[in-house]
């Protein structure tokens, strides 16, 4: 349950950077100084609820924090490969 936590934590984050890359892309052109703005604040935003859906896993659902860690970090590197094999592909 812990792990799969986890996972559904990079889910939420990863959802949240997606949504702010299509607003960054959107104001790209008319104003790339406010793109970059959009995407530091979407990072930040980003690790802030990364650390409150742990904290409320922890907190509220009772999970154990190494295993919630281990989930997180298998959904992220899930992405990476994926990422890395549409890089390949497109090459």
């Amino acid at each position: 349950m812990a792990a799969g936590y986890g996972g559904a934590v990079t889910i939420i984050a990863t959802l949240l950077l997606g949504w702010r890359m299509l607003r960054a892309g959107q104001h790209a052109r008319l104003d790339p100084r406010k793109s970059m703005r959009i995407l530091y604040v979407g990072a930040a935003w980003r690790f802030m609820l990364a650390v409150a859906l742990f904290a409320f896993g922890i907190g509220y659902f009772r999970l154990d924090p190494p295993a919630m860690i281990v989930g997180f970090v298998l959904a992220q590197l899930a992405y990476l490969f994926v990422g890395l094999g549409t890089q390949r592909a497109s090459d």
